[in-house]
């Protein structure tokens, strides 16, 4: 095999070395003769052809190109212009060569064929979200996910998330959907969403208004964390005026219902709107108020009456001058409007028509009829009582300045101690002396004379010795300036300053009771 490729080099060789000889100058006369045979003076070069060749363009869908095909002179240079249609672009050349180039020049150095590449126009498609959902894509002529080629028409679907609702494509401030898109340029695209309005309240859910007030409605929506745009409407702008913040004011006398009214969904509420008058500018309707011409500035009750208007007790002086309420029907009142009954003209506690005492001295204690021991002669003996020290004194008897009987008997006062025992409840036993000797026994009467001190020394458990004005259990009625009055088991010391019948009492059993006589 290796002979066989070294004869065929030789012989190649060989004919190289031939063909080069037969091309230098002939010793040949006639080859060398270079006379112009036709006698016009030119060289004869006809046999010396020109060299062609096939040029071939060929357009792909979308565009034409420029020049058409042909037939080129050897090395002449063509140039080559694509032109695309008004929805493609140019690609590239492909076919004798690989050219982006676009006008592209080409040498005619052998037959060429060359192809224009066009693609359609490509633009892309971005979606976007605000809130909650989804979009879906649907080609529904000729292109493709993401970049689509121009003149696709691409249908979008918004679909909301559970309880979510599709608002708007912002861009395009449209809401129809599915939304049917063509595709001839970048397109950007927001797919709004919205949590829907359940419900939309009014505070106040009424409002009572006079002529010429102005107040406020406040509109809350719910859910709470949704926002939307409010519209407010009056039914009747002549009788109540609203404005788009929800102030309301007070037209003329009537009725209006106002409406709040959301952008999305159409959700509404209503508040009822009575206009009333108020003449008297006191601050309650004239349909409510009874006393008209109320004086301006005055404190007024439910009805609209000041005090000077009223006459509550209807004892004919009006409240803002009456300083007793509630006078009792049919009395008779002073100019405060007081009655006896209300009043306690010496601040004694005791009011008017029960004080028999007037003008009772400031602090003193007073009884029931509104009178103090320095107003009271109880013994009417001529001493008060707050001074009189003897009191009780008898009728018509002649008392010093203490109120204590004057006596003209020259005997002198004597003292008598009288034991005091009990053995039960029948009976006290009492042991001693009086005036008249001795005493013993149950009960026995006793007699002494004014004057005279009287000690009973006591020793009955169970049974408290009393002296007493009257005979009667109890611990009333007894006799004032005893010492230890009511004991069981100690001295009861009484010097007597009036003559007159006494008793001793036990205040628990009735039986044990006797007399004394005070002479």
């Amino acid at each position: 095999m290796r002979l066989l490729k070294h004869l065929l080099s030789l012989s190649f060789l060989c004919s190289l070395v031939l063909f080069t000889n037969c091309g230098e100058d002939s010793d040949d006369p006639v080859a060398n003769d270079t006379t112009n045979n036709t006698n016009d003076g030119n060289t004869d070069n006809s046999s010396q052809d020109t060299v062609t060749y096939t040029l071939i363009l060929t357009p792909s869908e979308g565009g034409t190109v420029t020049p058409e095909s042909g037939t080129y002179n050897e090395n002449e240079s063509v140039a080559l212009l694509a032109i695309p249609d008004s929805t493609f672009v140019f690609v590239n050349w492909t076919g004798s060569s690989t050219s982006t180039d676009n006008p592209l020049s080409v040498s005619m150095d052998a037959d060429k064929s060359y192809t224009a590449n066009f693609t359609k126009k490509q633009y892309p498609l971005t979606i976007l979200i605000e809130g909650e959902g989804l979009v879906s894509e649907e080609i529904i002529t000729n292109g493709r996910v993401e970049d689509y080629d121009e003149g696709t028409v691409v249908q979008l679907t918004a679909t909301p998330s559970e309880s979510w609702r599709f608002d708007q494509w912002v861009e395009l401030d449209v809401n129809t959907n599915p939304l049917e898109v063509s595709i001839t340029d970048s397109v950007t695209l927001t797919a709004r969403f919205y949590v829907p309005i359940d419900s939309v309240s009014l505070t106040p859910s009424a409002l009572q208004m006079i002529l010429g007030d102005i107040d406020t409605l406040k509109a809350s929506i719910y859910p709470t964390n949704v926002s939307d745009t409010i519209h407010w409407k009056s039914s009747d702008e002549s009788i109540a005026a609203v404005t788009q913040d929800g102030i309301v004011t007070a037209i003329a006398k009537g009725e209006a219902v106002i409406t709040v009214m959301t952008a999305k969904d159409s959700i509404t509420n209503t508040a009822k709107v009575v206009v009333s008058t108020d003449g008297d500018k006191d601050g309650v309707i004239d349909d409510k108020d009874t006393c008209t011409d109320t004086p301006e500035g005055a404190t007024i009750d439910a009805n609209g009456c000041a005090g000077s208007q009223k006459d509550t007790d209807s004892d004919g002086v009006k409240d803002d001058d009456d300083t007793c309420t509630d006078t009792p029907e049919g009395a008779t009142v002073d100019a405060n409007g007081c009655a006896d009954s209300q009043k306690d003209t010496d601040g004694d506690g005791v009011t008017d028509d029960l004080d028999t005492c007037a003008d009772t001295p400031s602090g003193e204690t007073v009884d029931s009829n509104g009178c103090s021991d320095s107003q009271k002669d109880t013994d009417r003996d001529g001493v008060t009582d707050d001074l009189d020290t003897c009191p009780e004194t008898a009728a018509g008897a002649e008392v010093d300045e203490n109120g204590c009987v004057i006596t003209t008997d020259d005997s002198t006062s004597s003292t008598f101690n009288i034991n005091v025992t009990a053995n039960s409840s029948a009976n006290y036993i009492l042991a001693g002396t009086d005036r008249n000797g001795d005493i013993s026994g149950n009960d026995p009467e006793l007699t002494f004379k004014v004057g005279d001190v009287i000690n009973f020394s006591v020793n009955a458990s169970g049974h408290p010795f009393y002296l007493k004005t009257t005979a009667g259990t109890g611990v009333d009625n007894g006799i004032s300036g005893v010492t230890n009055n009511g004991t069981t088991d100690d001295t009861a010391s009484w010097t007597p300053t009036t003559a007159g019948t006494y008793y001793y009492q036990c205040s628990l059993h009735g039986g044990m009771v006797g007399t004394i006589i005070i002479e």
